[in-house]
């Protein structure tokens, strides 16, 4: 049953920042940040064991407990435009810690009999570096003739470190092609290392807008192409904690949780089903299972008109 809370405190932030910004050029300037917030009183799940002597049977209670800290240092480079060319970099360096990410971090413990965990560990939203740099060149109204006034290009190129897992194994696994108990039911995983000591792979896209604006007296149509993931690369931005990749949940590899699952629902017929949907990045399974992906979108194109008046 879905837990619920009762007489739950508000949860409590306090935030710092400290910047310097200076200019170094007329159409440069320079900026960094230093960041410290810490979050007090957020929601967990406890175990609330009922009176021997009651009718009732233990139960989860949502209550007050959790902490999270995050802190880090922001850089920015900014060019104004200067000869059609404007610019701007951006890096952040941080570190996200806390006792729990979200609120049944620890429902797997409690379940057991265990006590909350209290250890400060990275939380699973931890991007410890990202960055981008957006190039943007413009040609101006009445700028580099008919073919060209208003016409402009804009690249992104983003990254970032990954997020932080847990390399775990389990003795649950798939009862059919399409669930996987492991990723269903954290009862059954044991860590093999410290709890999310490692993290996905980097991150790394492009993405692409060239536009033109044509005027109709008063009224302006701004045509545009706009591509997403230029060079089609194929990013992991989640990875089964079994095999810490997003090509092989680890299941069939291992013939003591595969063998009577595979026995038992069609043989050959199963294992096709099985790489069909959970194999070679498809993570059908994963996705329904935990409402993510386990790569990044593919090259995507659009194009339309903006009318602008």
């Amino acid at each position: 049953m879905t837990p619920v809370g009762i007489g739950l405190d508000p949860q409590k932030t306090v935030q710092y920042d400290i910047g310097f910004s200076q200019q170094f050029a007329d159409n440069a300037s320079f900026d960094i940040t230093y960041f410290y917030k810490n979050i007090t009183d957020q929601i967990q799940t406890a175990r609330i064991v009922a009176d021997a002597l009651s009718p009732a049977g233990d139960y989860n209670l949502l209550v007050n407990g959790d902490f999270a800290t995050t802190k880090g240092i922001e850089l920015q480079v900014k060019l104004r435009r200067t000869a059609r060319l404007a610019g701007q970099i951006n890096y952040t360096f941080q570190s996200a810690k806390g006792t729990g990410s979200v609120n049944n971090s620890a429902i797997a413990g409690i379940e057991l009999g265990q006590a909350i965990p209290t250890v400060i560990q990275p939380l699973d939203f931890e991007q410890p570096q990202r960055g981008s740099v957006n190039l943007d060149y413009r040609f101006g109204k009445g700028d580099g003739g008919a073919a060209l006034e208003q016409l402009g290009f804009n690249l992104l190129a983003s990254f970032n470190s990954g997020h932080p897992y847990t390399l775990s194994e389990g003795d649950f696994g798939q009862q059919s092609a399409s669930y996987g108990g492991q990723i269903t039911d954290p009862r059954s995983r044991r860590p093999l290392e410290n709890i999310n000591a490692s993290l996905t792979p980097w991150n790394f896209q492009m993405d692409l807008r060239v536009d033109k604006t044509i005027d109709f007296g008063s009224l302006g149509a701004n045509f545009y192409m706009y591509v997403q993931n230029l060079t089609n690369r194929q990013n992991v931005i989640n990875v089964y904690n079994r095999t810490g990749n997003p090509y092989d949940d680890g299941f069939l590899v291992n013939e003591d949780l595969s063998a009577s699952v595979v026995a038992a629902n069609g043989g050959d017929a199963f294992v096709a089903m099985h790489n069909a949907l959970n194999l070679n990045g498809n993570g059908t399974n994963y996705s329904r299972d935990t409402g993510n992906y386990l790569l990044g979108l593919p090259r995507i194109i659009r194009v339309g008109v903006r009318l602008q008046y």
